[in-house]
């Protein structure tokens, strides 16, 4: 009985870790442009109430921004100087919130500023 509940013990914990291994290879990588500025738009809308024309003036900006992510990443690989690539995206990433403030209200850009500071927006389950 002993060994029954050790090998038991042994098979759940090996189907755990593998289940919990799976997952889509390359993660964030592998979204479409258009999906990322689906959801960006998505989130943004539910989070700030964003009008029709503001929802569709972020989504073209979005998917042109996301374009460029994409070859920027591509180009990454290939460029190993970490600190100019860090320099890059935090000139990308003040640019995109400009942006973005842009096609806010004054009301919306004190909320979005509330929901992108650093951490805030990362993994909100874990929060809870």
């Amino acid at each position: 009985m002993r060994n029954f509940k050790i090998l038991a013990t042994i098979l759940f914990l090996g189907i755990s870790i593998s289940y919990a291994q799976q997952r889509p290879a390359g993660g964030m990588r592998d979204i479409t442009p258009a999906t990322r500025a689906k959801n960006t738009v998505e989130r943004l809308h539910k989070e700030l109430n964003l009008s029709q024309s503001q929802q569709d003036s972020i989504y073209n900006y979005t998917l042109r921004q996301a374009e460029q992510q994409k070859n920027r990443f591509d180009r990454s690989k290939e460029n190993k100087d970490r600190e100019a690539m860090r320099k890059e995206m935090q000139a990308y990433r003040a640019e995109h919130e400009a942006k973005i403030k842009s096609f806010l209200t004054n009301e919306q850009k004190e909320k979005y500023d509330k929901l992108e500071k650093p951490g805030e927006r990362r993994r909100p389950e874990a929060r809870q």
